[in-house]
């Protein structure tokens, strides 16, 4: 195509200086033309090769970072004792297992990649990795991704939550926020809000338990947020959008989130119909609710290696809505809203192969909604809807399978006696000793519920003075949960030291 401009501009010179008054300006103005189109080709012809670059040293970037932090859990797995704070390199040592090695590696293209721990409570790390580069002039940047490594050989261990306290509390002002869900990174509670008019999200520095401190008060999405999830220095959100559903934002600067800080956004097929997610690894499951299309999917997989880069994997199509997801390894429990089957089982195995398990799921007692889920040990507990002659908490032996299959159980226990809503939201314990409810209860929003040995026995409660509880977030870092109601943003804590379940 370059030559054929070429001879064109050639025959269109000998053409002028054939005629009659042929100007020298002609000729010039034509070369002048031709090479503004040959530099604007090139041009953008280099810049797509630098962007393709760049691109590509970002990839591989994330690649030693995630190498780096999957080299710092194997040497947690060999030997916790070995993690101390500091500023490290990760490199596999002479006897072929991973070692810390200085404060960085770097390697023969010039990629030097550290990782960070930092000690945040008893048996766990935070660990921060990093990978930067430099390139010629202009080929330069960095990569950072975030996790936490815990002792997870020893016996997780809890308070005595048979007596409660509240150890520090934080009161809206104005309209109430309709808090709903809280997910925790470091020092920082990150709690979503329901009114649709709200900031949609609410950031505390919880370093000093008894006295919570809202961070980032100008972020605003003016949307319901429902679900949030972490990794690294990603926050997810389940976002009532009508076209940006799943959103992302960098948190790796807490006190001065904005909504300028989000990264990327997903959109469901429908309106405003994402209400659950859950993170696994770099996979991001999420939970719609149903549109009685059967061209819009229920339960959603994304790879989220990259969270600039959400992309779907797969997608599956349901009955009913997915209002909460808990996960195993190879399994995903959803509370659900379909009659005949309040609990459902999705096998994610393979993220790109969504299936329902065999059976697909568990028909509890008449057709009230599932409404949260938990999993923990070999337990599985269903919260559901309030009714007539029903019990709201539903507790599953899944030791020998993946889906309940009774005998034993299932245990069931009413949690709202009274009233017409049910359990709002749960959470269980690492140690499988408690299930920590939020409920409609006017006497008792929250419940603690012994769930050891299948017991299902309430243990205690706490009477709330603004409204129901919306939910009860465990943090297990701490021993703490996070109580949620229209207005507040409570922290409970136990009577007693940790131990084993008493």
């Amino acid at each position: 195509m370059m030559m054929g401009m070429v001879m064109t501009v050639i025959l269109m010179i000998k053409s002028f200086s054939q005629r009659p008054g042929f100007l020298f300006l002609e000729v010039l103005l034509g070369i002048a033309v031709f090479a503004i189109f040959i530099a604007s080709v090139g041009l953008t012809i280099l810049l797509g090769q630098e962007t393709t670059i760049g691109g590509g040293d970002r990839t591989r970037a994330l690649t030693l970072t995630e190498e780096a932090l999957e080299g710092t859990r194997a040497i947690r797995d060999a030997s916790f004792s070995s993690l101390r704070s500091g500023v490290f390199g990760v490199r596999v040592g002479s006897g072929g297992t991973w070692v810390f090695s200085g404060s960085g590696t770097t390697t023969s293209d010039g990629y030097r990649t550290s990782v960070t721990l930092a000690a945040s409570g008893t048996g766990l790390y935070r660990v921060t990795g990093r990978t930067v580069w430099k390139h010629g002039r202009n080929r330069t940047g960095s990569v950072v991704l975030t996790t936490d490594v815990t002792e997870w050989r020893s016996p997780p261990s809890v308070g005595d939550w048979r007596t409660v306290t509240v150890e520090g509390t934080y009161t809206a002002t104005g309209p109430a926020p309709l808090f709903t869900d809280a997910a925790v990174s470091g020092n920082y509670a990150y709690v979503s809000t329901n009114n649709a008019s709200g900031p949609g999200l609410y950031v505390f520095d919880i370093s000093t338990l008894a006295a919570p401190t809202r961070v980032s008060s100008t972020f605003t999405i003016s949307a319901p947020v429902y679900q949030l999830a972490i990794r690294g220095t990603a926050l997810f959100m389940a976002v009532g959008d009508s076209s940006r559903e799943i959103q992302a934002y960098d948190i790796s600067s807490p006190t001065s989130l904005t909504s300028s800080d989000r990264i990327d956004y997903y959109g469901l097929p429908g309106s405003s119909r994402a209400r659950s997610l859950i993170i696994a690894g770099t996979t991001l499951y999420v939970g719609a609710i149903t549109s009685g299309s059967s061209g819009q999917d229920e339960f959603y997989s994304f790879n989220i290696s990259n969270p600039a880069d959400i992309r779907l994997i797969d997608s599956l199509n349901d009955t009913g809505s997915h209002m909460d997801i808990a996960l195993s390894s190879t399994a995903a429990y959803v509370a659900s809203s379909q009659d005949t089957s309040e609990l459902r089982l999705i096998d994610v195995e393979d993220p790109a192969n969504l299936r329902f398990a065999a059976g697909g799921g568990f028909n509890v007692t008449d057709v009230q909604d599932g409404s949260a889920v938990s999993r923990t040990g070999t337990a599985t507990l269903l919260g559901r809807r309030f009714g007539s002659a029903i019990e709201e908490l539903v507790l599953f032996d899944v030791a020998r399978n993946p889906l309940p299959s009774p005998p034993p159980g299932p245990w069931y226990r009413d949690i709202v006696f009274t009233g017409s809503d049910g359990v709002n939201g749960m959470s269980t314990d690492s140690a499988s000793c408690y299930a920590f409810v939020a409920s409609d209860l006017a006497s008792a929003e929250f419940q603690v519920v012994s769930i050891r040995d299948f017991l299902v026995t309430q243990v205690s409660t706490y009477n709330l003075t603004a409204g129901p509880a919306r939910n009860a977030v465990y943090d297990p870092a701490r021993d703490r949960v996070y109580l949620l109601t229209p207005t507040e943003f409570i922290i409970l804590r136990p009577n007693s030291p940790p131990g084993p379940c008493p």
